[in-house]
Parts: structure tokens; sequence; C-alpha cells
């Protein structure tokens, strides 16, 4: 649930329910591009700084993106030969 959503300059801060906290690994890093993408689509912001109320993000008070930080790297299928 968004509780604040902020702007200033060219970023934006999100602030979400404490649920958001809840989130680990790749499920938060997910939902973290999903939400960034969207706010720079809506706002034209160039940083994205997401906090969960009252909860910390995977040990972290906030995750701050942008564009150049969307892209998830899986290099699983790549080899040698």
């Amino acid at each position: 649930t968004l509780v604040s959503l902020t702007m200033d300059g060219d970023g934006v801060t999100v602030v979400l329910s404490k649920h958001l906290g809840q989130l680990t690994g790749v499920d938060l890093t997910i939902a973290s591009a999903c939400l960034t993408k969207t706010v720079i689509g809506l706002t034209n912001a160039k940083t994205v700084i997401i906090q969960a109320e009252n909860s910390d993000l995977n040990g972290a008070p906030q995750i701050v993106m942008d564009e150049e930080i969307l892209l998830l790297l899986d290099n699983s299928a790549s080899s040698n030969n």
C-alpha cells in the first residue's frame, strides 16, 4: 500500500506499507525494479528512493534506483565452450 510519494527535483521518494519489508532477494529486486520503472514513467524522475514504513528493506533503510540500475544480470547460461 502506498503510504506517501514525495517529489524533490529529479528524485521521487516512495514509502510503502511495512509489508514491502517482508520481501527479500529476487522478489524485492523485481518489485523495486517494477516500481521504479512505473514511477519514472509517470513522473519523469531520474532517481527513485523506495522505503517501507517502519521497516528495513533487506537490512537497509531504503533502496535507491534509477533507469540504469533496472537490469537484472543473469549469466547462468553462459559457458566457456
